[in-house]
């Protein structure tokens, strides 16, 4: 498990992942960067965000695709808990 300041061309190099497993939203980081961050070290491999639930994701999910599309993207939502932030 990397952090988002962890990831760099030569830890995608060595690793190759196929599925890239991140919160939506987070203090550090949106989805966006880190979508940015992948496809400028080649990434074109599964990314998946998790949210909690939220009326717009459809919008969420198309903006992202848009700005990426050779990333297989897709938002998942998982029930509200008052431990978590998203």
């Amino acid at each position: 498990m990397l952090q988002y300041d962890q990831i760099t061309a030569q830890k995608m190099v060595k690793l190759r992942p196929e599925l890239v497993l991140a919160p939506l939203l987070s203090e550090r980081f949106d989805i966006l960067d880190l979508a940015k961050r992948l496809e400028e070290f080649g990434f074109t491999g599964k990314l998946r965000a998790y949210s909690r639930p939220l009326p717009n994701i459809s919008a969420i999910r198309q903006e992202v695709r848009a700005a990426h599309p050779q990333l297989d993207f897709d938002i998942f939502t998982l029930p509200v808990d008052e431990f978590r932030d998203n």
